[in-house]
């Protein structure tokens, strides 16, 4: 998916912020997550083996990625008109871990691509390891 940044509309409407981020996952019915992402969004990322595309899959990804934390507090943001960037520290398993999700916004305001990056590199390899072993399997 390419994505050319000059074309970017300054007046869209950024859907993703921090205020509906934080609420997207915990909501069962996946409506928040469907309001922001295009049918298409792409999210990859540190504890992630491949890219995972689709809104259903990454909605599925995103709550289980977001069920492994004890604790998840968002500390910085910065929006600019096709990217949204958040800065968070948490714990899992007990262990700190901190990271960014940069979310990609197209000129119409949907949410077309997230990268999610864990730190630091143990608590990452735990992360990846628990993330895998708790997708369902196909």
């Amino acid at each position: 998916m390419t994505h050319d940044s000059s074309r970017c509309d300054q007046n869209a409407p950024t859907r993703a912020r921090i205020e509906t981020w934080g609420t997207a996952f915990t909501d069962d019915s996946g409506a928040i997550f469907s309001e922001m992402a295009a049918p298409d969004v792409a999210l990859e990322g540190s504890i992630f083996p491949e890219t995972i595309n689709g809104r259903e899959n990454v909605f599925r990804a995103m709550r289980l990625s977001a069920s492994l934390y004890d604790r998840l507090n968002f500390v910085h943001q910065a929006v600019l008109p096709d990217r949204t960037y958040m800065e968070w520290a948490a714990t899992a398993f007990g262990l700190a871990i901190s990271g960014v999700t940069v979310l990609t916004i197209d000129s119409d305001g949907w949410l077309v691509r997230i990268a999610l990056h864990h730190r630091p590199l143990g608590v990452v390899q735990r992360f990846s390891a628990e993330f895998s072993d708790r997708l369902p399997r196909a």
